[in-house]
C-alpha cells in the first residue's frame, strides 16, 4: 500500500500539514475570541476540528523541550492564540494566584492575610496554606531552597514555620 503513495512529492504532505496546522490555530483563535479561554478543554471540538486535542498534543511537545530558547519559539508561535496556550492549568492559577496575592499584600499589608481571605474573588489564603502544606512535603533541600526563591518577595513565614527554621539552619537569606 506504501508504494501506491510514493508518486507524492514529500512537500506536498508537509505543506498540507502546515495547512492543516495552520487552520487549528485560526479555529482555535476563533474559538477563544468567542467563548474565551477558559472554555478551551481537552474534549473542544470547534466547527469539525478536535482544537482541544490540537492544544493537548502541543502541550505534550512543549514540555518535552529542553531549552528554555526552544520553549520560546514555541511560546511565540502560539502567542497568537493566548499567552497561556501551552502552559498547564495549575501554573497559570500559581501564577494568577501570586499577583493577586502580591495585589492584596500592598493593599492592606501582610499582616491581614489569614487563613480564609479571598481577594478579587481569588482564594489567596488557601493558596498560601496549600504552599505551606507542599514546603512541609518536600524531602530534598535543593527544592526548599528553591521554593523559597520563588516566594523571596513576601516574607519568609509566608511558607510557615517549617520555611523558618530551614532558613535559620541552613542560613539562607530572604
Amino acid at each position: 500500500m506504501i508504494k501506491k503513495y510514493l508518486y507524492i512529492h514529500k512537500d506536498y504532505l508537509t505543506n498540507t500539514l502546515e495547512i492543516i496546522k495552520e487552520d487549528k490555530i485560526n479555529k482555535t483563535i476563533e474559538f477563544v475570541n468567542a467563548y474565551g479561554y477558559e472554555a478551551l478543554k481537552h474534549n473542544t471540538c470547534h466547527k469539525k476540528l478536535n482544537i482541544g486535542d490540537f492544544r493537548a498534543r502541543n502541550r505534550a511537545l512543549y514540555k518535552k523541550l529542553e531549552t528554555e530558547k526552544e520553549k520560546e519559539e514555541m511560546r511565540k508561535e502560539y502567542d497568537d492564540i493566548h499567552k497561556d496556550f501551552l502552559l498547564e492549568g495549575q501554573e497559570v492559577r500559581d501564577r494568577d494566584n501570586l499577583i493577586t496575592l502580591l495585589d492584596f499584600v500592598e493593599a492592606n499589608g501582610y499582616e491581614m492575610l489569614e487563613s480564609k481571605t479571598t481577594y478579587n474573588n481569588k482564594g489567596i489564603g488557601e493558596f498560601r496554606a496549600t504552599k505551606r502544606k507542599k514546603f512541609k512535603a518536600l524531602k530534598c533541600d535543593m527544592l526548599k531552597a528553591q521554593l523559597i526563591e520563588e516566594f523571596s518577595m513576601l516574607p519568609i513565614s509566608f511558607l510557615g514555620e517549617a520555611a523558618v527554621r530551614f532558613t535559620e539552619n541552613n542560613q539562607i537569606e530572604n
